[in-house]
């Protein structure tokens, strides 16, 4: 080997030596400042999944029923790459929610989270078709207990929702057998508000008062200046069982009220409060809500005729 060949090769290594060390401070930089950022777990089943119908349901207009991942919409939430979203949500956990429960937890549990959040990771933890003989009650209260179980796991703030009402669904996206009975489904509730008690760090969303005043023409938000209802059509998909794009994002609404009960005042991701109206802008779909509007503005110009007419 000549010197030349020496004196190059002493030449390269010694630049790629010092592109080494001038790299190491940048990515060990980098490196702590997305460790920095709060990590935020998902868990949950096709709601949290972002179910989406193309075959039992269309809407009025024909149109598939589409909703948007959990994880996806939180981005608009937590907007600017400010947080670490793991998306552990699971489409088909109906079809064996302890086994996909757990692997849920388990990935979860990948990193330290500074929140965990399931909005409906407990349904199927409660519904579902129950193959036991004897007690059928009994048999969803195990269930539910085996999610408890799971969940002890997790060290950091928690939301779960709670046990909506699903009667009214489409029986061909939940058949009546795996309904539980009323009396079964309020002390499903019963048992998880008592457990969350129970426990500092958790936290229970009403997803059954969410729903409850959707169904029945109750829920408002405050809209261009005024209270706007928002049909149920626009909340919920067709079947009445999952949440439509714009349902999740009014939900997501809900949820900070949530956060700021289980996390510090001070923590970066109670650092802004977010309006419906916010919310809605940002993921462009203020046009949802134009057909309500048009309604409320017509309803509002015939009040002012009959209290004119009535002078």
């Amino acid at each position: 080997m000549d010197r030349m060949t020496l004196c190059s090769r002493s030449r390269w290594h010694g630049l790629l030596a010092a592109c080494v060390l001038c790299a190491a401070p940048v990515s060990v930089a980098q490196e702590a400042a997305v460790l920095k950022k709060p990590v935020v777990v998902v868990l949950g089943a096709s709601v949290s999944a972002g179910f989406v119908d193309n075959f039992v349901t269309r809407r009025t207009d024909g149109e598939p029923n589409r909703s948007m991942r959990m994880a996806a919409a939180l981005k608009i939430l937590w907007p600017d790459g400010g947080v670490q979203l793991r998306d552990q949500a699971d489409l088909l956990m109906f079809m064996d929610p302890v086994v996909r429960g757990k692997r849920q937890v388990k990935r979860g549990q990948r990193v330290p989270a500074d929140l965990v959040i399931g909005i409906d990771f407990m349904f199927w933890f409660g519904y579902g078709t129950v193959f036991t003989v004897g007690d059928e009650p009994e048999a969803r209260f195990k269930l539910q207990s085996q999610a408890f179980e799971m969940l002890e796991s997790f060290d950091c703030p928690l939301i779960l929702g709670d046990y909506p009402d699903m009667l009214d669904a489409d029986k061909r996206m939940i058949p009546g057998a795996a309904m539980p009975e009323p009396d079964t489904l309020k002390e499903l509730n019963r048992r998880l508000y008592q457990w969350a008690s129970e426990r500092d760090k958790v936290n229970v969303f009403p997803l059954a008062r969410w729903g409850e005043s959707a169904k029945k023409g109750e829920y408002s938000i405050r809209w261009k200046g005024r209270d706007l209802v928002v049909p149920i059509e626009k909340m919920l998909q067709s079947d009445r069982l999952h949440a439509t794009k714009l349902g999740l994002v009014l939900l997501l609404h809900k949820l900070q009220s949530s956060v700021a009960v289980v996390l510090p005042q001070d923590h970066p991701l109670c650092a802004t409060k977010r309006t419906a109206e916010q919310l809605i802008e940002v993921a462009r779909l203020a046009d949802e809500l134009q057909p309500a509007e048009k309604d409320a503005v017509k309803d509002a110009g015939a009040n002012i005729i009959r209290s004119g007419a009535g002078k």
